[in-house]
């Protein structure tokens, strides 16, 4: 109900948005980033992906201008920083 989505919406740091930039390069080195996957031909709701932490790997973050770019072939990534 409203509750849960009030207590969800209160552990999230950084709120859900998409970058401008063409990229972002992240080094992550504790969990919380989290990606809502693309849309799919399904109809049940998105649901929110927890980005796996690998202190030897950086995450890549499509942004708003890499989309424009490609016309859309390659899609700005909605993420976001949970606590």
């Amino acid at each position: 109900g409203m509750d849960s989505e009030l207590v969800k919406d209160a552990n999230v740091g950084i709120s859900a948005h998409t970058d401008f930039e063409v990229f972002t390069l992240m080094h992550q080195s504790a969990p919380g980033l989290q990606f809502l996957p693309p849309k799919t031909h399904n109809t049940k709701p998105l649901e929110w992906i927890d980005a796996p932490v690998r202190p030897e790997e950086f995450v890549v973050i499509i942004g708003d201008a890499l989309e424009r770019i490609t016309n859309g072939t390659l899609r700005a990534t909605p993420h976001r920083v949970v606590q």
